[in-house]
């Protein structure tokens, strides 16, 4: 019913497109924005760094995957840790996975929990809840994962972590197959497959992706070209603008 329609990704476009065919009014795709100054890895002392790890009690040595969402259903804790299980069959040991996000649904958690002593993966995988640095978790991390079993409708980790000049691995559907560029600033994989993440996370540690300069370049400059917050503000009010005027 309005005089136009803001869709957030290319993604979200076709979803209105195939289910509301009825429409007639304008839509514009306006990709998400963030804010380029606070993720921004120059904007992180090293001492932070340094500080953080200690405060959440993590090895100043290992490799930190971090999932960074809330807890429910969709965001796909429990691939990552079956993704994890199977990494550590691979003799790969030197790793710390952290769940940083909003942990209130009690059920799932508990769950996501049972399956981690289950797997004997409790001195690897930790939850940490919340936290309004999340420029500092990000900058202390290594490997960035998005494992939702559900399309993102655009999701701002994949942005985020690529600001922060982090690999990202994410699930091959919805926003990130858009902002990804797979195999140069980061890696997709099938949606609900375990095996196929672990894949991607060994071979990111293997071939020491997750510390190469050049793919933190190019992740970081995917990001400043294309999804600054101060880019969308303008896209929407011309969008504004172009409605008013009709």
């Amino acid at each position: 019913r309005m005089n136009g329609t803001i869709a957030i990704s290319n993604f979200i476009h076709d979803h209105i497109k195939k289910n509301y065919s009825f429409k007639k009014n304008p839509i514009q795709i306006i990709d998400r924005g963030i804010d380029l100054n606070f993720f921004d890895p120059k904007s992180i002392l090293k001492n932070d760094v340094k500080n953080a790890i200690k405060k959440y009690n993590l090895k100043e040595d290992s490799i930190k995957i971090l999932l960074p969402a809330r807890v429910t259903g969709w965001k796909g804790h429990l691939i990552l840790v079956d993704a994890v299980s199977q990494l550590l069959e691979k003799k790969v040991l030197n790793v710390e996975v952290l769940f940083f996000g909003p942990d209130q649904n009690k059920l799932l958690k508990e769950k996501i929990e049972n399956s981690i002593r289950q797997k004997n993966l409790q001195h690897i995988i930790k939850f940490h809840g919340s936290t309004n640095k999340m420029n500092l978790i990000y900058a202390l991390s290594d490997i960035v994962i998005s494992s939702s079993t559900d399309p993102e409708a655009f999701g701002r980790v994949s942005i985020e972590a690529q600001a922060m000049g982090k690999i990202i691995i994410a699930s091959n559907h919805g926003g990130s197959q858009e902002t990804i560029i797979d195999g140069k600033t980061g890696y997709l994989y099938s949606p609900r497959k375990p095996i196929e993440l672990m894949e991607k996370i060994l071979y990111t540690i293997v071939q020491k992706k997750y510390c190469s300069s050049k793919m933190s370049e190019l992740a970081m400059n995917n990001i400043r070209s294309n999804y600054g917050k101060d880019k969308m503000c303008k896209k929407t009010l011309e969008f504004y603008q172009k409605i008013i005027s009709q």
